[in-house]
């Protein structure tokens, strides 16, 4: 199967038979599957994992901000291309529960704010080794 791949502030989302996989270096795919992203999880505007997922009226979910940008300047789904009948936003509760509940199972190199480093009174960060 031949990916596709997405890169995005430094980082990638490589997709292959609907699954995501992220890379730290765009261009390069990691082998890891704790590392695997269900394609259901990722906005198909930003193309990274879904950040305040709303549902619009034509059914589809997307990352509050990014539509909501697309909103102001457009009256069409930007997925479908059609009208919209009107621009409300509904929270996507459940979406999200189960992106966080993921990311919760994912390891902390998909999340580095979840990292805490520690060392003893005679390490020196920094210094190779």
């Amino acid at each position: 199967t031949t990916p596709t791949l997405f890169a995005n502030k430094g980082a990638a989302i490589c997709i292959i038979d609907g699954v995501g996989r992220f890379s730290s270096a765009p261009g390069r795919i990691m082998a890891d599957d704790r590392a695997l992203v269900p394609l259901s999880f990722i906005d198909s505007i930003t193309r990274e994992v879904f950040v305040d997922p709303v549902v619009a009226t034509d059914g589809h979910t997307y990352s509050r901000a990014p539509i909501s940008r697309w909103l102001a300047t457009h009256n069409t789904s930007p997925l479908t291309k059609t009208a919209l009948t009107d621009k409300r936003l509904v929270p996507n509760y459940a979406l999200r529960a189960a992106i966080e509940e993921w990311k919760e199972q994912q390891p902390m190199a998909l999340d580095p704010t979840r990292l805490t480093l520690t060392a003893g009174d005679d390490a020196i960060l920094g210094a190779g080794s």
